[in-house]
């Protein structure tokens, strides 16, 4: 279950870092 729980994390953490880039590649295109 840890284990589980641990990948899930870093799953979401990757999913943030994703839509992260991509907004600031949009903001870049903005600016």
């Amino acid at each position: 279950a840890e284990k589980e729980a641990r990948k899930k994390q870093k799953m979401m953490a990757f999913q943030q870092a994703k839509a992260k880039s991509k907004g600031l590649k949009n903001a870049k295109r903005w600016n």
